[in-house]
């Protein structure tokens, strides 16, 4: 492959991801997926319910969770406590560390969470409809590659999903 055509793929690449990226943050596909999801909910919000659940099994405490969603721990804190006010999430004691707070999704959080879970399988199920399980299992396959080969830029950040 010449370095021309290398630099266009780079490009076309770069301009799917920001088209990608910028999709979800289209304030009708915003209005849309909140309608759907049939809980009044801020987005904002969701990330926050999603690092909780992603993070389950280690009992997250605001660091934890500031950390899935690459923010400072103060913003971190300022989002668990309107998700604490909005029911989603409760802060409690670790049963481990009475010293340390640890949050948890709430019965009314674990709902939102699990139906925008639901609502983004069936609009991605929609997206690929017309693809063989082959075609889907190499784009996960290759977006896998990609994420790995980007978390180079930061290799104390991990893996980590949220």
């Amino acid at each position: 492959m010449s370095t021309a055509t290398s630099e266009e793929a780079v490009t076309a690449l770069q301009d799917v991801m920001n088209a990608l990226r910028t999709f979800w943050l289209r304030p009708g596909v915003r209005r849309r997926f909140v309608e759907k999801l049939g809980i009044p909910l801020d987005l904002t919000l969701l990330r926050i319910l999603r690092a909780v659940e992603s993070l389950a099994r280690s009992q997250p405490g605001v660091s934890e969770i500031a950390a899935a969603l690459s923010v400072e721990s103060s913003t971190a804190s300022r989002l668990i406590a309107r998700a604490v006010e909005a029911d989603l999430v409760v802060r409690s004691s670790s049963r481990i560390d009475q010293r340390r707070a640890v949050i948890e999704l709430a019965p009314l959080g674990l709902a939102a969470v699990t139906e925008a879970n639901r609502l983004r399988e069936s609009l991605l199920a929609e997206a690929v409809r017309d693809w063989s399980n082959d075609e889907i299992a190499t784009l996960s396959r290759l977006l896998g590659k990609l994420r790995a080969g980007l978390e180079r830029w930061d290799p104390a950040y991990g893996s980590d999903d949220a």
